[in-house]
């Protein structure tokens, strides 16, 4: 849906913008699978030292989903990231040409 909603070009300049005033940061663009209105934000500006079962974390105290929820992310809507990978190796190896880094998440009631 960001990717719809903003032209290349200026994704690009947002990105480059980001890394030049952050540069212990990557900018990431975290939605939901279904573009289904949550409250969780969309940009992200992760410290590159995060793991991502932190970032998981973080996601998931902005959703404020009961403990019976289950959240499953993916980046390039395939790959299931270890949740002790560093955003450091997951910027690098998955970042798309317009700088960012884009995740995707579903959720489901999946105990009880």
């Amino acid at each position: 849906m960001f990717k719809r909603k903003y032209s290349f070009g200026k994704r690009l300049c947002d990105s480059k913008i980001l890394i030049t005033n952050y540069p212990n940061r990557c900018p990431v663009i975290c939605e939901n699978i279904f573009h289904t209105k949550t409250s969780a934000k969309t940009k992200y500006l992760v410290s590159l030292d995060v793991t991502f079962g932190e970032f998981i974390y973080t996601v998931r105290k902005q959703l404020q989903l009961s403990k019976n929820t289950a959240l499953f992310f993916f980046i390039n809507n395939s790959i299931m990231p270890p949740l002790n990978s560093l955003f450091s190796t997951l910027y690098d190896s998955y970042k798309e040409s317009d700088g960012f880094l884009y995740i995707t998440f579903t959720h489901e009631d999946a105990f009880g």
